[in-house]
């Protein structure tokens, strides 16, 4: 009989996490039986069926089982029923803020637990308050193995007191064998377009992108930035935009899907991403896969991704005289660019592919 490992997360964005459905589709370990469980305060998971995002309808492949029953009467196990009755030998969270929900299972000290850490959780969470922390520990203490999408994140968790014994390094991956070939287009306008993907939030050092742009259009290039993604900071950045005097060089398009989002890339000619933290981008990822040069932050796990001068050009963060001089030397020599974008896109074939990661993730479920 195969041994069962139930695979958890409090949620799963349909859009911005979609990626975590997609590798939970590809996990093929013969020996495990895996089940995914949502936590959800519905009996029905509505995104189960179908989401719409700028009147594109995409359609769901899973089953997803709640993971908590949440009938007011419900304590303890009795909460957790749809988990205990599928049995786990393995438990693993995808996202660490499912396990004060769960802890009552993990009395039994015959579940194997394994915990992903993917950035906020580790960078963030931990200094918000004192709870946060003891909170952090505990998962670190009752875990047999912590996971990390990058070696940062994991240097990180270990300066906060996690067993180096338990840490375990995977880099998130995308599925390179699906368009092994792509052709790059030229935008329709003719412009130069700069890049960006991610929530609008003070992570991404959005404001410092701006005044980046208000550089570039000072010295009179003629280019649009181009910016995926919604969030709370939304309203300050139109604001901003207009006092910089560049809302005729930026364009929010919103929350796109990820085929809206590969449409972007393939006609995008520099990939931007100043963040101010950032465990490990997807978006640097896929862009560099499809051909873009990244200017980017020299933090997190973003040099792990994008090799400096290689495959783009990295920098301290909050820096827009660096990052416009960046930009400018690829807008100056197209070249350099093609030849970064070839190198990336080598780079995210030998060490971010779904094939190499799910290898590894086989190879953790066998050794617990």
């Amino acid at each position: 009989m195969k041994s069962k490992i139930a695979i958890i997360a409090s949620s799963i964005h349909y859009i911005r996490q979609k990626h975590l459905l997609d590798w939970y589709e590809d996990l093929d370990c013969k020996r495990f039986k895996t089940q995914l469980f949502l936590g959800s305060k519905n009996k029905r998971i509505p995104t189960a069926l179908n989401y719409k995002v700028n009147s594109k309808i995409e359609k769901y492949k899973y089953t997803f089982f709640n993971t908590f029953d949440y009938n007011q009467k419900s304590s303890g196990l009795k909460k957790l029923y749809p988990l205990v009755s599928y049995g786990p030998e393995t438990i693993h969270l995808l996202t660490s803020n499912t396990f004060k929900t769960i802890a009552p299972i993990l009395d039994s000290k015959s579940i194997k637990l394994i915990v992903s850490f993917r950035g906020f959780d580790i960078n963030v969470f931990p200094y918000l308050s004192n709870e946060n922390t003891k909170l952090t520990r505990r998962i670190f203490q009752r875990a047999d193995m912590l996971h990390f999408i990058s070696e940062n994140l994991m240097n990180t968790a270990i300066r906060l007191g996690a067993n180096p014994l338990k840490c375990r390094v995977v880099h998130r991956s995308i599925r390179t064998d699906i368009e092994p070939e792509f052709t790059r287009e030229k935008s329709k306008n003719g412009k130069l377009i700069i890049l960006s993907v991610g929530r609008l939030v003070w992570e991404k050092g959005y404001l410092y992108a701006l005044e980046t742009i208000a550089i570039l259009k000072s010295k009179g290039y003629d280019f649009e930035y181009q910016i995926a993604g919604k969030g709370i900071d939304y309203n300050m950045l139109v604001y901003h935009s207009k006092r910089l005097d560049i809302q005729d060089r930026v364009v929010f398009f919103g929350e796109l899907s990820r085929d809206e989002i590969r449409e972007k890339l393939i006609t995008a000619d520099i990939y931007f991403q100043p963040s101010l933290t950032e465990a490990l981008s997807l978006a640097i990822i896929e862009a560099s896969y499809y051909g873009v040069p990244v200017v980017s932050s020299n933090i997190g796990g973003i040099p792990e991704v994008v090799s400096d001068t290689i495959s783009g050009f990295l920098s301290s963060p909050c820096m827009p005289s660096i990052y416009a001089k960046n930009i400018i030397k690829i807008f100056e020599n197209p070249e350099l660019g093609i030849e970064m974008g070839r190198n990336g896109h080598n780079r995210i074939i030998n060490n971010f592919s779904r094939i190499k990661e799910i290898e590894k993730w086989c190879e953790i479920y066998s050794s617990l």
